[in-house]
């Protein structure tokens, strides 16, 4: 049963700069450039025949193409106790009304509310045993950092695998956005 989730797509710009926040200065999982991704829902295991239907309705979605762009880094679930280093994306008024338009789509189609409310970010590690005060500092010296702006006019379907080195996200669709 495929594990999906639907994002947008950093363009190669943003994934070089992204790329370039990797230090040794703590213990982290870097995520692979060609990884990168802004998730608008997580879905989970689902079954094939759900996952074609999915795939036809996103063709439907009417949503303009919307900025990825932002400053700064966070992480999840807080400073205190990071997990997970990201790159802070910007939330467009474009950018949320899709999140929205995906969300309504995905319930409609009989997909479980979201569990936690819609934080745009990408991803650029994932934090094992790093000391917060390190990760601290390194998130505030990135303070006025900023990537360069690309404008998604694609979603992507992913199905992702889990491996013991990280998962692997394999495009499954792409769809154009179009109002």
């Amino acid at each position: 049963m495929p594990r999906l989730f639907i994002a947008l797509d950093p363009s190669d710009l943003q994934r070089a700069a992204l790329h370039r926040l990797r230090t040794d200065a703590f213990p982290a999982r870097w995520t692979p450039p060609e990884q990168y991704h802004l998730t608008l829902r997580f879905l989970g295991d689902t079954p094939s025949e759900r996952a074609s239907a999915l795939k036809d309705a996103l063709t439907d979605v009417a949503a303009a193409p919307c900025p990825i762009e932002g400053t700064g880094l966070g992480t999840f679930p807080s400073l205190r106790t990071p997990r997970v280093l990201y790159a802070c994306v910007t939330p467009a008024p474009a950018l949320m009304e899709l999140q929205k338009r995906v969300d309504a789509l995905c319930e409609r189609l009989g997909f479980a509310a979201a569990r936690h409310s819609f934080t745009p970010h990408l991803t650029v590690a994932r934090l094992r045993k790093a000391e917060p005060a390190t990760v601290y500092r390194f998130v505030r010296s990135y303070a006025g950092w900023t990537y360069p702006l690309h404008t998604a006019k694609q979603l992507t379907l992913y199905e992702s695998r889990l491996r013991a080195e990280g998962a692997l996200h394999t495009a499954v669709a792409r769809i154009p956005l179009r109002e």
